[in-house]
């Protein structure tokens, strides 16, 4: 635990005769307390990954439904360009019948001007007052054929009428056809790159968060194993030592330095764990000499 010129050193672990029990019932202690963070850990990894897992069958399930969209957007590009030709074409018979309607109108007036003025110069009187039935053949031959032109002209006035009017209702159908399907291909694209990311975004998260309490548990793993090598270290068994004791308050550092962690109830800057501290760690510079505090023999001594 030496960093950057600095060393600290763990009161507890240079154990004196007197406090042996206490701190080997002190390591036992946070050695369950590390054992029970190693499950929880465990366990929120597997929650996560669960979920992870949860999250990637609804992201599969986009997925599919992504390629479902891509082929229903190829469909619709493929209407739109249908649907472009036709417009095309129907633009092109526009072009076609609008000249025939025009001219078809132009005949038409002139006819009903001449019908305007053979009915107000009393023209239809004029076949009763034929001299003989040869003159009203005759003019009735002459009226019927100017009423069958009269009426094919009238029949194709309604025929390029109508044939203008579906040209131009199926133009405007199709560029409204047009508008529909690139606005449904940008919806759809849009909503299921925006479903995917959120998705990828959260399984991304997860998974990190697995990877951590994993990481996390590992090292209180290790920690645990250190922990454990430390109590097989330690005797089973000791003799008392006689004398007073160590007196609270009138024992001297062991080392030059700084307090780093006391006495209670902490959470490990290392591993994150909430433990209960019965020392003191005194941070002191790299090489500075250490004393014993009293006399005694020492029972165990190393790193934690």
């Amino acid at each position: 635990m030496t960093r950057m010129g600095s060393a600290v050193l763990c009161c507890a672990l240079l154990t004196l005769v007197p406090g042996s029990p206490a701190r080997s019932a002190d390591h036992k202690q946070r050695l369950e307390e590390i054992r029970r963070e190693i499950e929880q850990r465990e366990a929120r990894a597997r929650a996560y990954a669960e979920e992870a897992e949860g999250h990637f069958q609804e992201l599969d399930a986009i997925d599919r439904e992504l390629s479902e969209t891509r082929r229903s957007v190829r469909r619709l590009r493929q209407r739109q360009q249908t649907a472009e030709q036709e417009l095309e074409e129907a633009r092109a018979g526009l072009a076609e019948v609008t000249p025939v309607l025009e001219r078809t109108r132009t005949d038409l007036k002139t006819r009903l001007i001449a019908l305007y003025k053979f009915g107000s110069t009393g023209g239809i009187f004029a076949l009763y007052s034929a001299r003989d039935f040869q003159a009203f053949a005759r003019r009735q031959h002459g009226l019927a054929q100017v009423l069958e032109r009269d009426t094919s002209l009238f029949r194709r006035h309604l025929v390029a009428r109508n044939a203008f009017v579906e040209r131009r209702d199926r133009q405007q159908q199709l560029m409204s056809e047009i508008r529909a399907a690139r606005r449904e291909i940008g919806a759809r694209q849009e909503r299921m790159r925006r479903s995917s990311v959120e998705r990828h975004n959260l399984m991304s998260m997860l998974r990190t968060r697995s990877d951590s309490e994993l990481r996390r548990a590992e090292e209180l793993r290790r920690a645990a194993r250190r922990l454990e090598q430390a109590l097989e270290r330690m005797p089973s068994g000791f003799t008392p030592a006689a004398g007073e004791g160590l007196r609270p308050g009138a024992v001297p550092w062991p080392v030059e330095g700084r307090i780093r962690n006391g006495f209670g109830p902490q959470v490990d800057p290392e591993f994150g764990t909430r433990i209960r501290r019965t020392g003191i760690e005194i941070a002191a510079a790299a090489g500075a000499p250490v004393r014993a505090v009293a006399s005694g023999r020492v029972l165990f001594a190393g790193w934690f």
